[in-house]
């Protein structure tokens, strides 16, 4: 699984002990939750601190500073909303069915409550912190858009899909549809399916 991106202006190593990863992925995940509640503004080091237990340093060391943090909850998380979507086996499939997987997940993840909040949190951020957007550019869409671009590739291997078919637009048009839709008009567009 690819190391989610972040646009951090000034990216810091990552622990070379159990000890220390298991600190920072506990830092991440309350600074993620918190975030998620509150917004950047709302949220302090000292909140995470006093939550997820040791100092302030320990941000200072494992991420650098409070804008840094943010940039890294960011990436996480596209992380975490991603997950089912890298594991679709887009090996065995048809076009229609990996396609139709893909972009089920996709509309998943995009409806669920925890991710409507989020992506206010990144527009909001985004206002502030061009950093933001482009973090969850890198570890959102682009990502995404690989997985189509690998089911293209597979089905083009299959004989599928024309050897010179313009795949990137394929698949840019493919994550717009569905995106769109749930956002502009608040509907699941497999909501109507699963109720039949």
């Amino acid at each position: 699984m690819p190391t989610p991106v972040s646009s951090s202006p000034e990216p810091r190593r990552q622990p070379s002990t159990q000890r220390g990863r298991d600190r920072r992925a506990q830092l991440l995940r309350v600074a993620c939750e918190q975030f998620l509640l509150g917004g950047y503004d709302s949220v302090s080091l000292d909140a995470i601190v006093a939550q997820a237990g040791g100092s302030k340093a320990a941000i200072y060391n494992h991420f650098g500073n409070k804008d840094a943090l943010f940039f890294d909850v960011i990436a996480f998380l596209c992380e975490e909303f991603l997950a089912k979507l890298r594991a679709i086996d887009i090996g065995s499939p048809s076009l229609e069915a990996g396609l139709r997987s893909i972009l089920q997940e996709l509309v998943d993840v995009i409806t669920a409550p925890r991710h409507v909040a989020f992506y206010r949190l990144v527009v909001a951020g985004s206002a502030r912190f061009p950093q933001a957007g482009r973090t969850w550019y890198e570890n959102g869409p682009v990502v995404c858009q690989g997985v189509i671009m690998q089911l293209f590739d597979e089905q083009q291997r299959k004989g599928q899909i024309a050897g010179d078919a313009p795949k990137a637009a394929l698949a840019a048009g493919a994550l717009r549809c569905p995106a769109e839709q749930s956002h502009h008009t608040g509907r699941h567009p497999g909501a109507a399916r699963r109720q039949g």
